[in-house]
């Protein structure tokens, strides 16, 4: 897990925020290492219904 988040964060990250922004999405990662189930669960709800709330569900 280490691994692919040392990959992600400097090299794949900047790259899709910049395509987001690009397309007028806000885009941001979230770390959710060392959080408890039912937290994770709480916020992935929470950022799904944004997204779908937001009118970027399905868009490319």
């Amino acid at each position: 897990m280490k691994a692919e988040r040392d990959e992600l964060t400097p090299r794949i990250f900047p790259s899709l925020r910049k395509i987001c922004e690009e397309r007028g999405i806000a885009w941001g990662e979230v770390d959710l290492r060392g959080v408890s189930r039912k937290r994770r669960a709480r916020e992935e709800r929470r950022y799904r219904s944004a997204w779908t709330i937001s009118g970027n569900a399905g868009r490319t």
